[in-house]
């Protein structure tokens, strides 16, 4: 009988941790990426220089603890951008997690790929709903528990169901069917696509709006632990939904009729009905408010009266028998009941912007504002308003007007420290409706959008791509 070669502890802790790959790795220069053609990333443990997968606590070697990275410094002159892309029908934009972006298709292929020169993608998992693909996923590292999912998970919601996979083991596993006289409101076509649907979590649970047998519209949360059962702790009505989303330590949930908002700190939840001279935004649209793939259009913000909730949408004005609509953002104080309308730049286009830590601002062509937010200051720079603004850790990366037809150019930071880079884009394909922000993985930045056509063969997801040394 043939056996298979020894291989020695000093020699396994070199190989790459992960499962397609298992390739012996240059721990001397302690190189983070894989030197496969996945280049994922790696972190070297300080202990003992075993190879460990980006986003482990504890070394897989010696058990030591692994500190979390810094974020890189992005300065100096930007490298020529060269580009990545991933065949596929998309209708959302990827999500980054751990060195690694994730791409769930409209079949319900879930792909991920590195934001890496040469870098080629992988699929991850296939779910057992497809039209999983036409709604907001979300990634999240689940809490330890003894009997339930534990590790970081892609969750994705259908009408039919919510699904979880493992992208450790690349395991799938259906979370919540909706009950008898139950429906999920999710997207499931591609007409339905704009809609501001999904699934939003914490490390604990995951929450999706469910249409009770009754007629309601239901924040359901679904606990990772395996030992606690579903809740709706927060009911609204109305005829369509828009969320949920999370915003900090709140999770929110709006209809055109009103808006709900789960306090996750202390459980406690309100709900008032909205103004009737007010029409909330449920669908991306094509002219109007902005608001990118990404995001949500709407947030809650902890004030001293109280939560209060944002939604952008259309205040209704009738002057002399004609209906009009301005775009504004509604301010709702949840404990009062109490609203106010606010007009962004008098009235200019503008874009809305939710992040998940509980901020949110809205951008226009002269920078960035966070109304209701005393302690975020604004940011003034020329921007293209519609496009895309990101932040990490404290930096905003945004797009600068393009400087000649056929380009784009981004910016990295503010005043004197800000980095700019350019890309070429001769056939407009990097616009306000296909592209997904811009992302940051330490020394890489990428800008990912999406690529449409009447030709399924040729849709795609498109990467502008810069490594900073």
């Amino acid at each position: 009988m043939n056996q298979l070669p020894l291989i020695s502890m000093a020699t396994s802790a070199r190989l790459c941790p992960f499962a397609l790959c298992e390739r012996i790795q240059d721990t001397v220069n302690r190189s983070t990426v894989c030197s496969c053609e996945l280049r994922q990333t790696i972190v070297v443990c300080p202990s003992c220089s075993a190879l460990n997968r980006a986003g482990a606590h504890y070394c897989r070697a010696c058990r030591a603890y692994l500190e979390p990275p810094a974020a890189a410094s992005i300065a100096g002159e930007a490298p020529k951008a060269d580009f990545l892309s991933v065949r596929g029908c998309f209708r959302r934009p990827p999500l980054l997690a751990n060195g690694l972006l994730y791409l769930l298709d409209i079949g319900g292929k879930l792909i991920s790929i590195a934001p890496r020169s040469s870098a080629q993608s992988s699929e991850v998992a296939q779910l057992k709903f497809g039209r999983a693909g036409f709604n907001a996923g979300a990634i999240v590292e689940a809490a330890h528990s003894q009997k339930g999912l534990r590790g970081y998970l892609y969750l994705a919601v259908s009408p039919s169901g919510l699904e979880a996979v493992s992208l450790a083991t690349r395991q799938v596993s259906l979370l919540y069917k909706p009950q008898e006289n139950e429906k999920i409101l999710a997207n499931s076509i591609e007409a339905d696509s704009p809609g501001f649907k999904g699934v939003a979590a914490t490390p604990n649970f995951c929450a999706v709006a469910v249409r009770t047998s009754g007629g309601e519209i239901a924040l359901t949360l679904v606990y990772f632990s395996g030992d606690r059962p579903v809740e709706q702790p927060l009911k609204i009505s109305g005829a369509d939904v828009c969320g949920p989303a999370l915003s900090g330590q709140f999770i929110i949930l709006c209809s055109e009729e009103s808006i709900g908002v789960l306090d996750i700190d202390s459980g406690r939840t309100r709900a008032v009905p909205l103004p009737e001279n007010f029409l909330p935004m449920m669908n991306r649209e094509a002219k109007g408010i902005g608001v990118p793939l990404s995001q949500m259009p709407m947030a809650a913000v902890a004030a001293d009266s109280g939560p209060h909730a944002w939604i952008a949408g259309y205040r209704v004005e009738r002057i002399g028998g004609q209906e009009s609509h301005r775009p504004v953002l509604l301010e709702v104080s949840l404990d009062r009941g109490e609203y106010s309308f606010h007009d962004v730049a008098n009235g200019e286009s503008f874009a809305v912007h939710s992040l998940p830590e509980g901020r949110f601002f809205t951008a226009t062509s002269a920078g960035i504002e966070f109304p209701g937010q005393p302690d975020e200051p604004a940011l003034r720079h020329t921007m293209r308003a519609a496009m895309p603004v990101g932040f990490d850790a404290g930096r905003a990366a945004y797009f600068y007007p393009d400087p000649e037809p056929g380009w784009r150019k981004i910016a990295i930071g503010s005043g004197a420290a800000a980095v700019s880079a350019l890309f070429p884009d001769q056939r407009n394909e990097c616009n306000e409706d296909s592209c997904c922000g811009i992302l940051i993985d330490r020394n890489d930045v990428v800008v990912p959008f999406l690529k449409f056509s009447t030709n399924p063969g040729t849709e795609g997801l498109k990467l502008a791509h810069w490594r900073f040394a």
